[in-house]
């Protein structure tokens, strides 16, 4: 194994499932699963190609193993919306549980051998959205300027990668992002700031680009995703019939 961080590879870092997988999840940043343990993680990221089957890249990934036992194992919050997505995705009348999206989140999301994607627009794991570790400070100084400098770059990074290959579906959460999930729109796929519906049909924005379906909708683990009922309705909404360029849900 390789000593030190390689910030270079971390930062280019994409994700993990398919390189051409039809579905995508885009969220902001990834979760960090230990304080005490984020400069390991760091190290054995940074052995990482740009995009990983993801039961293999949490083996190193202190406290994870639990979310890949698909009988006893336990729910991710983040990834529980996107099972119940990909499951009614392969079966429209279907109704997921508890039990088949918690095997589905062990044996098939974001797989080498699966149908998604999962995706970060800012690629340094954090507890949450306001902390800076030190150890990011080797690297940027604060958040701020780490921003300023990573944003534009996976921006490009991200759309050439979403434009390369065919897409079925771009699912973009946490609405606090909501306007940097454009700006990659845009890029990507050409979609104007003025071809965003002015407001949210059941709590999401809706277009259709080229065939491709792109929502933007709050985070995953708000408590608007909590029950099955509210799971259903998002999946409603991302999984609507797709057609052209639309403002309309």
């Amino acid at each position: 194994m390789r000593t030190g961080i390689a910030w270079d590879r971390i930062e280019q870092f994409v994700g993990y499932g398919r390189v051409d997988a039809p579905v995508v999840f885009l969220g902001m940043e990834e979760g960090q699963s230990s304080s005490a343990s984020l400069e390991s993680d760091l190290v054995y990221r940074s052995q990482f190609e740009p995009i990983i089957d993801l039961q293999t890249a949490h083996r190193g990934i202190d406290g994870t193993g639990k979310f890949f036992d698909p009988v006893g194992g336990s729910t991710q919050r983040t990834w529980r919306p996107m099972c119940e997505l990909m499951i009614r995705r392969q079966d429209a009348g279907g109704r997921p549980n508890r039990q088949s999206r918690l095997r589905y989140q062990a044996l098939q999301l974001g797989r080498s051998h699966g149908d998604s994607l999962l995706t970060e627009l800012l690629p340094y794991p954090k507890r949450t959205a306001e902390a800076w570790p030190e150890i990011y400070g080797q690297r940027f100084r604060t958040r701020a300027l780490y921003e300023q400098h990573m944003l534009p770059y996976r921006i490009e990074l991200l759309s050439r990668l979403l434009a390369g290959y065919r897409r079925e579906l771009v699912i973009c959460y946490g609405k606090a992002n909501w306007s940097s999930y454009k700006q990659l729109a845009n890029v990507a796929f050409g979609v104007g700031v003025e071809q965003w519906p002015a407001v949210p049909s059941d709590g999401a924005l809706t277009v259709v680009a080229g065939g491709v379906r792109i929502v933007l909708t709050k985070h995953f683990s708000a408590r608007d995703f909590n029950t099955d009922e509210q799971l259903r309705k998002f999946v409603n909404v991302a999984l609507h019939e797709r057609g052209e360029l639309t403002g309309a849900n």
